[in-house]
């Protein structure tokens, strides 16, 4: 029996192909991930089924992660994995299809819109982009910079860099893991636009950047590929002249992405500049 790992866009219920349509009504099985991703639209797990006529189960981390049940399902049951964007975006997708191919199950991909062919709609060229970057939260005791060196290198080859934001859900407290509480889970939580650049404007200054300073310019999107998209630019002081709340009510809902621009062609400034500046 297949499995099929099936993308379903940026937007809402009907940006899923004909195929991945198809393949999930066919499934005995159909299961949402919802943790590398999230659906920009409201209503989309209700949405999906009634055009699919299927109950659509939602997938957290450890149950994807592990791959164990999914695998084993897949053996004796045609499965369908509905993923937000496209299914290899994330490397997690990318273990289970290994996993599967290891254990004799056969898979099917049907891709879809992911942010990382989006993102070209700021007018950036997608040949020109470099190694992709994520900004996780920090904590008191956690405070990761890994990133800086790549985000500085591919700012001295002139390339522009996709930063993803952070996503937390179905997050287990440190206080709930001590206390054995394991069904007991965090708030969802969703790094913002101006978190972001606050994190990346301190870790520059607290390295001495000299390829990033708060005259370098960020691009700010939000719910790319949705009808409610938002795309914002300015340089980093701009941005951080705004307060959280003030960033927040331009950028509205999650998700929330970066792009710094390395060197722009003139086509790709004239482009962006359709764009209101923050």
């Amino acid at each position: 029996m297949p499995l099929h790992l099936i993308g379903t866009g940026l937007g809402d219920e009907t940006d899923l192909t004909l195929r991945g349509i198809e393949l999930i009504r066919q499934s005995d099985a159909v299961f949402l991930e919802s943790y590398t991703s999230i659906p920009c639209a409201a209503g989309f797990l209700e949405k999906l089924q009634a055009i699919t006529g299927k109950t659509v189960e939602p997938a957290d981390r450890y149950f994807v992660e592990d791959a164990t049940a999914l695998v084993e399902l897949s053996k004796v049951k045609k499965v369908s994995l509905l993923v937000v964007g496209d299914p290899f975006s994330a490397t997690t997708h990318s273990d289970l299809y290994i996993r599967c191919k290891a254990e004799g199950v056969d898979v099917t991909v049907v891709h879809n819109a992911s942010i990382l062919n989006a993102i070209g709609v700021t007018g950036l060229q997608l040949y020109r982009f470099g190694q992709v970057i994520t900004l996780c939260f920090w904590t008191d005791n956690w405070r990761p910079k890994s990133w800086f060196p790549v985000l500085e290198e591919n700012i001295r080859r002139g390339l522009h860099t996709l930063i993803l934001l952070d996503i937390k859900t179905k997050e287990v407290s440190d206080e709930n893991l001590a206390r054995g509480r394991m069904d007991t889970f965090e708030p969802p939580r969703y790094m913002s636009v101006h978190e972001g650049i606050a994190q990346v404007d301190l870790v520059a200054r607290e390295l001495g950047s000299k390829c990033i300073n708060e005259s370098s310019r960020m691009i700010a999107v939000s719910r790319l590929g949705s009808v409610k998209q938002q795309i914002l630019h300015g340089d980093i002081r701009s941005w951080m002249a705004r307060t959280p709340a003030e960033v927040a009510d331009r950028m509205g809902e999650p998700l929330h992405s970066l792009v710094l621009p390395g060197d722009l062609h003139p086509c790709e400034l004239e482009h962006l500049l359709t764009f209101p500046a923050v």
